[in-house]
């Protein structure tokens, strides 16, 4: 599903997607469900690791197709109703600059 993994876990014509990849590889997923004999209706769950832009890019478009429920952390549900992708802090000087210079911008938007 573009530069992450995603996963599907499949039982009795079902199916649960961990992570929903970048934007634009709906068709990857696609790929995966037909070798599984599935449909998008066949998703009932999406579980979202984390909501990096790498990790939610087909989010949307998989919920229209499939009407999936979508399991996420608490403390990051506000991020995916504001349509957000908070930088990550840092752990070293330079990158925490970095990261608050993106989180900066991006709150600017």
């Amino acid at each position: 599903m573009g530069h992450s993994n995603s996963y599907l876990i499949t039982s009795g014509g079902r199916g649960v997607l961990v992570d929903a990849g970048c934007a634009g590889k709906i068709k990857n997923l696609q790929t995966a469900l037909e070798k599984n004999n599935l449909m998008f209706p066949d998703i009932v769950l999406v579980i979202l690791t984390h909501t990096h832009y790498d990790h939610v890019g087909c989010l949307a478009e998989i919920k229209d197709r499939s009407g999936a429920k979508v399991l996420v952390h608490a403390e990051e549900k506000e991020y995916l109703e504001k349509g957000i992708t908070p930088f990550p802090m840092g752990t070293m000087w330079f990158s925490k600059i970095v990261s608050g210079i993106g989180n900066t911008l991006m709150a600017s938007k």
